[in-house]
């Protein structure tokens, strides 16, 4: 059996081959996901508490689409309600929710009411569309790429992005600034940044010397990205790992701990694979389904 969409697929081969099965770690999720995510807002990695930081004027919070299975129903909030702790004098209104998906489809009004919590205290929610959004010209990473990045989320005074850590097949990992430079960002940019998949280093599972990866990271500080917070999730996409902080330190962190849940060393070839991305939401589009060929 195979996970497909909700559901599996059950895959029949003669008797007489013989099959191997290779399925994710069995991982067990934090015991209690909103203690270690309190935890880690009171003790960031790299960077000061939201408590020390200078009182802003405007929050941006980027968090995946529908393609991620971040479980942003269960930290957003209260993200949101250590944020209005820590400034009582934010207008609510001027803390936006960025959808960022990068190429993908903006969200509709049916897929935002599916991807966030029903309340958000008066937050503003924006869906980022790549090719029709207004973006803000932030500078020129040293490997040419042109960082344009959603208005709604770079004009904000105070930059937090929230998403999963998994391997990539080009960028090593996701995670860290991946959602808001690639995420909330213009068509041109994920092009300039994509052409590197073919150079050296620009592989699954590997962030030091890839160029993809690294053009990202200094995209994010050209950005202003002041803090992210990563999950590791199990297969049944509840939080294994937590990360919270400067989106670099985050990074290496999550990367390696995501290595050691989940990495798998393989003592053979196969003459054939049957592969599959895990099932929803990962196979929701061809494109991410693809995805499945390169692991």
């Amino acid at each position: 059996m195979v996970k497909y969409g909700k559901q599996e697929l059950l895959l029949n081969f003669p008797h007489s081959t013989p099959v191997t099965v290779i399925r994710p770690t069995a991982v067990a999720p934090l015991a209690t996901p909103l203690a270690a995510f309190a935890a880690a807002l009171d003790a960031p990695m790299g960077c000061p508490r939201l408590e020390e930081m200078a009182v802003p004027a405007t929050v941006a919070i980027a968090v995946p689409d529908e393609t991620r299975p971040f479980p942003i129903k269960l930290l957003l909030p209260p993200l949101l309600e250590r944020i209005f702790r820590a400034f009582p004098q934010l207008p609510h209104e001027h803390v936006r929710i960025v959808v960022g998906g990068g190429l993908h489809e903006p969200p509709d009004a049916a897929q935002l009411a599916r991807i966030l919590p029903e309340n958000l205290d008066g937050c503003t929610v924006v869906a980022h569309d790549a090719q029709h959004s207004p973006l803000r010209q932030m500078g020129v990473t040293s490997r040419g790429t042109p960082v344009e990045i959603n208005a709604a989320y770079a004009d904000a005074d105070l930059k937090i992005v929230m998403g999963m850590v998994d391997a990539h097949q080009f960028a090593g990992f996701t995670g860290g600034a991946k959602g808001v430079v690639v995420g909330c960002a213009s068509a041109a940019m994920i092009a300039r940044n994509h052409s590197m998949l073919c150079r050296d280093g620009a592989f699954a599972g590997n962030i030091e010397g890839n160029p993809v990866r690294e053009d990202l990271n200094e995209a994010g500080v050209l950005a202003g990205v002041r803090l992210a917070v990563n999950v590791a999730l199990t297969s049944t996409k509840e939080p294994a790992a937590l990360f919270v902080g400067d989106p670099p330190t985050v990074l290496r962190h999550a990367a390696k701990e995501t290595s050691r849940l989940y990495g798998h060393e393989l003592k053979q070839r196969f003459d054939i694979v049957v592969a599959s991305c895990g099932g929803a939401p990962k196979d929701i589009c061809l494109y991410q389904a693809q995805k499945a060929l390169d692991a």
